[in-house]
């Protein structure tokens, strides 16, 4: 029994990360968050995002995802509410400014640099209210875990898909905080914020479309 269910874990991991790496909001906000102010916001709202994962899953185990699969005015409510808040995020980004050089960078980096908190309610919104976050775990529960899988085993799934996300996106994260790479992207950074925002509103858009048909 335990060889099941390990297998279905290999399967569940393996798909999951497939889906996660494929770029969305959430890869877009990792990265503006990294270049912009650094490894430790990109890192908090990396963790924002795993536990924005954590309602997916929440819902998914007690049926309230199969209820928004059936129901598509509710789950056309829900697409409408995220596209809001990725147009909101877009525009936001679109907004930004290129930095100054010289010494003033550090003192208006300081002065703009989001808290901690901010940070992680960044990171939890942009994957909390995300469709595909949604329908990637529901697929993922609906056609790997099996029915008769112990709800404790599908909690332990649910965190460590939470993990995985987390794992993932920090690695990202890493990658685009780095000295060198902030460096060398730094007079064209607000050039990648402007490009990140039309990519969530062109998300947004998007769902907001396939809503209407």
């Amino acid at each position: 029994m335990h060889t099941f269910y390990f297998q279905q874990l290999l399967s569940l991991t393996l798909i999951y990360l497939l889906g996660i790496m494929a770029p969305g909001a959430d890869f877009a906000v990792t990265i503006r968050q990294s270049l912009s102010f650094g490894k430790r916001t990109g890192v908090i709202t990396v963790i924002g995002i795993g536990s924005g994962i954590s309602v997916h899953v929440f819902y998914t185990l007690i049926g309230v995802g199969v209820l928004l699969r059936t129901q598509p005015t509710l789950f056309s409510i829900v697409k409408v509410i995220s596209a809001a808040y990725m147009l909101y995020l877009g525009v936001k980004f679109i907004r930004s400014q290129p930095k100054i050089s010289g010494l003033n960078t550090t003192a208006i980096n300081q002065k703009m640099h989001p808290s901690p908190l901010r940070s992680f309610i960044i990171g939890f919104l942009t994957n909390a209210t995300n469709p595909k976050a949604t329908l990637l775990i529901l697929a993922v529960f609906m056609t790997i875990v099996a029915a008769k899988t112990p709800i404790e085993i599908q909690i332990i799934y649910g965190l460590w898909m939470c993990a995985i996300a987390i794992g993932w996106f920090v690695a990202v994260s890493l990658l685009f905080s780095s000295h060198a790479i902030r460096r060398g992207f730094f007079n064209i950074g607000h050039w990648i914020e402007r490009g990140m925002g039309i990519l969530l509103i062109s998300f947004a858009v998007n769902l907001l479309i396939n809503n209407v048909k």
